[in-house]
């Protein structure tokens, strides 16, 4: 008899013990598994409402010293030239500089001063983007004298725009600046993208609570800004290379994946 005694408790703690950790084991990860968020938040973590469908993002200005991408070009009448205006390519052959303006390959629209030459019949001219129709619009006027007008003409393919001359002349074209995508993300807890500005290359969740998203450009002297989507957690966003890396903890020293919206300023 004293032996059986011995022997059962033991056994009872062990039982014990272990029906307390199945019982953890399924409670927690169901307790996270129902996260209650707001109706729209649960509608962006599922990509069904997107930034776009919420507003149209401003896009981001930067002035150069004015540089013209090409001169004293000839367009025939009715004639369509196509101009490389991104980049760092010689440019001499269109009477541009040899080392480009300066424009980088992530670069959306420019703002381009756009003159025509003498003529011997009125026209216009309509600089868009390489690769997409033509506009049923004039972006410059002229007729016997050249003209000059400011536009803003989106970049097509590799960085190029397209000018199509209603009449014969010459066409010149000074770039003043350019415009280009926010740098933004909305990042999933597995580390892949739901939403983002169209900017982002690569992203990964190598550790936990540790994400990095690359971007297309260099953000090393960027400022970058990362926030939870819901949850007070704490995160953390720093800057190398063209990646940002994030952090995320529940205000202790743990560590945990997580929703997140990041933006980087440069």
């Amino acid at each position: 008899m004293p032996a059986r005694f011995i022997d059962r408790k033991p056994r009872r703690a062990v039982s014990l013990f272990s029906a307390l950790a199945i019982l953890l084991l399924a409670v927690a990860p169901a307790s996270r598994a129902e996260e209650k968020v707001p109706p729209e938040v649960a509608a962006r973590r599922s990509g069904k409402v997107t930034q776009a469908t919420l507003s149209r993002p401003n896009m981001i200005y930067t002035p150069i010293t004015p540089c013209r991408a090409f001169g004293g070009q000839a367009i025939a009448t009715n004639q369509t030239k196509v101009f490389l205006v991104a980049g760092s390519s010689n440019l001499t052959a269109q009477g541009g500089p040899a080392g480009g303006c300066g424009i980088p390959a992530y670069a959306k629209a420019v703002a381009i001063n756009l003159s025509s030459g003498t003529s011997t019949a009125q026209g216009y001219l309509t600089a868009y983007a390489a690769g997409a129709p033509r506009p049923n619009q004039a972006s410059l006027s002229y007729r016997a004298y050249p003209a000059t007008t400011g536009s803003i003409v989106q970049l097509g393919s590799g960085g190029r725009v397209s000018v199509y001359a209603s009449a014969a002349t010459r066409v010149t074209g000074d770039i003043a600046g350019y415009y280009e995508q926010q740098l933004w993300a909305y990042i999933n807890i597995d580390g892949t993208v739901i939403d983002s500005s169209g900017r982002v290359t690569a992203t990964s969740n190598p550790a936990t609570g540790s994400y990095k998203v690359t971007f297309d450009r260099d953000i090393t002297t960027c400022a970058a800004v990362a926030s939870s989507d819901f949850q007070p957690w704490m995160v953390a966003a720093l800057t190398s290379g063209d990646t940002a890396n994030v952090y995320i903890s529940d205000g202790s020293s743990k560590y945990i994946n997580y929703y997140f919206n990041l933006v980087v300023t440069c």
